[in-house]
C-alpha cells in the first residue's frame, strides 16, 4: 500500500478537499505525497492529531495504523471506559488482544510545568534508591523506549524539513529550467528553426 492509498484510507467516507482542510493543506498537496514525498512534520502532527494516526504506519506502512489518543498505545480501540485504580484515575482500553488500564497522570491543582518535573524527578530517586530488581529494570527499559519514541518523533519531524526544503528547491530548479526551454524556443524561432549562435 503506498502513502496515497494510506492517505485515502485515513480519510474514509471524507472526500479528499474536506480532508485537506482539517490539516490545514490545499487539496493538490495531497497530490503531490508519495513514498518519497512526505508531508511536512506540522502537517504530520495535524494528521496523528485530527484522526489519530499511526505516524510510522502512514510514513513507512509497518506498525498499527492508529494510536489511541490518550494513551499513545497502538492499535484499534473499540471502547473506553474511565475508573478508579490504585494509583488514580484510570481508562480501560478494550484492545482486540485483550484490556490495558492506563493510568492518567494529571497534574495537582495549582501545579506549574517546573513542581511536575520536581515531582516526577522525586519519583524516579525513590524508585532507584529502593534498588527493587523487578522496578528499576522495568523503569529503566521504560525510559529508553520513551527517548526513542522523542528522538524518533524528532527525527521524523527533521526529514520532514529536509525534504520541503528539497521540494522547494526542485521546484526552483524547475521554474528556472522552464524559462530557460521558453527563451531557447524563442531564439529558434527568431533564427528560422535554428539555433542563433551565442548562449541562452
Amino acid at each position: 500500500m503506498s502513502l496515497k492509498d494510506r492517505i485515502k484510507s485515513v480519510a474514509g467516507d471524507i472526500n479528499l478537499s474536506d480532508f485537506a482542510d482539517r490539516i490545514g493543506v490545499h487539496v493538490t498537496a495531497i497530490s503531490k505525497w508519495d513514498d518519497k514525498r512526505w508531508p511536512s512534520g506540522r502537517i504530520l502532527k495535524k494528521i496523528k492529531e485530527e484522526f489519530g494516526v499511526n505516524i510510522d504506519w502512514l510514513l513507512t506502512g509497518r506498525g498499527a495504523p492508529y494510536i489511541n489518543k490518550v494513551s499513545g498505545v497502538p492499535g484499534t480501540v473499540s471502547s473506553l471506559r474511565d475508573g478508579n485504580g490504585l494509583y488514580g484515575r484510570t481508562r480501560r482500553h478494550d484492545l482486540p488482544d485483550g484490556d490495558l488500564d492506563v493510568t492518567l497522570f494529571e497534574p495537582e491543582e495549582g501545579d506549574d510545568e517546573a513542581d511536575s518535573f520536581a515531582r516526577a524527578v522525586g519519583g524516579l530517586r525513590e524508585i532507584y534508591d529502593s534498588k527493587d530488581p523487578i522496578i528499576v529494570p522495568a523503569l529503566h527499559a521504560n525510559i529508553r523506549a520513551f527517548r526513542l519514541a522523542v528522538h524518533r518523533e524528532r527525527q521524523i519531524h527533521e526529514q520532514s524539513l529536509r525534504i520541503k526544503a528539497l521540494e522547494d528547491e526542485c521546484d526552483v530548479l524547475k521554474d528556472r529550467l522552464e524559462n530557460l526551454e521558453k527563451k531557447f524556443e524563442e531564439k529558434l524561432d527568431r533564427g528560422g528553426g535554428k539555433a542563433v549562435g551565442g548562449s541562452l
